[in-house]
């Protein structure tokens, strides 16, 4: 994913069993400046909240100051 910005729409937390260790897995839905939805997935749990204005990096999602 590149630098794009959107606004945050829902967020939840998923886990994954892998190879007998736990490891939570955060799913954020985002909605883009031009209509479109997506899935972002993130192991660093995000300090935001619905309506944010955010950018998604090949990191993960950054909340857009100012």
């Amino acid at each position: 994913m590149s630098n794009s910005t959107c606004r945050l729409f829902t967020g939840f937390a998923g886990n994954q069993l892998a190879q007998r260790s736990q490891t939570f897995v955060w799913r954020i839905g985002v909605r883009y400046d031009d209509g479109t939805f997506a899935t972002v997935q993130q192991t660093a749990a995000p300090a935001l909240r619905i309506g944010d204005r955010v950018q998604v990096t090949n990191t993960g999602i950054e909340l857009l100051r100012g």
